[in-house]
């Protein structure tokens, strides 16, 4: 996109998230756009939380896998924006660039448990 900021990413996000292509499970949309050299920007309608969120790492890889394929930046380390506003790092593997990558960004720790 040219400006994720423009769009109704809930209208739409919902719109897609549940189209009947992409029924039953449906799908988590998220709006891309190119912000600068290997950096995009990201907004993602999630499933289950059936809003915007965030920020979602496996939405930051898929947009960094396809701007790969379409050449809108180089296979190295991308810089994702989010709505966060803590950017997350998307990198291919060395061993394996065209099927895993890794994400780093600021980790919280949020929640502590025990399974009994």
């Amino acid at each position: 996109m040219d400006d994720v900021d423009a769009i109704d990413a809930v209208m739409v996000g919902r719109l897609v998230r549940h189209h009947a292509d992409l029924a039953p499970l449906g799908t988590n949309v998220n709006f891309v756009q190119p912000a600068g050299h290997q950096a995009l920007k990201i907004r993602t309608y999630e499933r289950g939380v059936e809003a915007e969120t965030l920020s979602c790492g496996s939405g930051a890889v898929a947009a960094v896998v396809v701007a790969t394929m379409r050449g809108l930046v180089a296979r190295r380390a991308v810089t994702v924006h989010n709505l966060a506003g803590e950017p997350l790092t998307v990198r291919p593997h060395d061993a394996r660039p065209n099927r895993t990558h890794w994400v780093g960004g600021p980790v919280t720790h949020t929640f502590e448990g025990v399974l009994a």
